[in-house]
C-alpha cells in the first residue's frame, strides 16, 4: 500500500485489511523518500512518519514512480486509492506520450494495481470512472466498495489539526 502517510490513519489500515482479504496475502505499506509530485522527505520527516508503523509493516524506497516501484518490487500488487489511480494514468506525468510504455514496463514486471473507491463531492468514484488504455485494463482491479469505502483524507486531517478542530 503506497502512500506518504502524513499521517497514517484508520482509512489506510482499513484499506490494507481489505486488500489483504482480496489478495489472500500480507500487505505492507510502502513509502518513498522521493515522491513524483512532492519534494524529497528530509530525515526528520521520514523518521517521524516511519515511527507510526510496527516493525516489518513499512518498506522505504527511493522509487518515485510506479514503474520504478515495479522494477524494485516485481510481482507486486500496488494498493492505491482512486485519486492515485487517476494520477497514475495522467498523461502530464509522461513526457512524449510515454504512458503506454510505463504501463508496459509495469506489466513486464508482473505488477498490477488494486484500487479503492473514493467519495468525491458525495459521488462514489470507482475504477469504472477512470479511462484506462484498453490493453492495460487487466493491470487494474478494484476493491469492491462493499469491502472498503472510507473517506478519510490525510490532507483534510492535517488542515483540521491546524485549525484546532481535531486532536493529533
Amino acid at each position: 500500500l503506497s502512500g506518504s502517510f502524513n499521517p497514517l490513519h484508520y482509512g489506510h489500515r482499513r484499506m490494507r485489511e481489505a486488500a489483504a482479504e482480496i489478495l489472500q496475502a500480507d500487505v505492507q505499506y510502502e513509502m518513498t523518500i522521493q515522491n513524483a509530485e512532492k519534494p524529497p522527505l528530509d530525515y526528520l520527516s521520514l523518521s517521524a512518519r516511519a515511527k507510526q508503523f510496527s516493525t516489518g509493516e513499512l518498506l522505504l524506497t527511493s522509487a518515485p514512480t510506479f514503474t520504478e516501484k515495479a522494477r524494485l518490487l516485481p510481482g507486486s500488487t500496488f494498493v492505491i486509492g482512486w485519486d492515485t489511480a487517476v494520477r497514475v494514468l495522467e498523461r502530464r506525468f509522461y513526457p512524449d506520450g510515454q504512458l503506454e510504455s510505463a504501463l508496459e514496463k509495469i506489466a513486464e514486471c508482473e505488477s498490477s494495481f488494486l484500487v479503492a473507491a473514493r467519495r468525491v463531492n458525495e459521488s462514489l468514484q470507482t475504477l469504472s470512472a477512470i479511462e484506462i488504455p484498453t490493453r492495460f485494463r487487466d493491470l487494474f482491479h478494484e476493491i469492491p466498495p462493499e469491502l472498503f469505502e472510507e473517506n478519510i483524507s490525510s490532507t483534510e486531517m492535517r488542515d483540521a489539526w491546524l485549525r484546532g478542530e481535531a486532536e493529533q
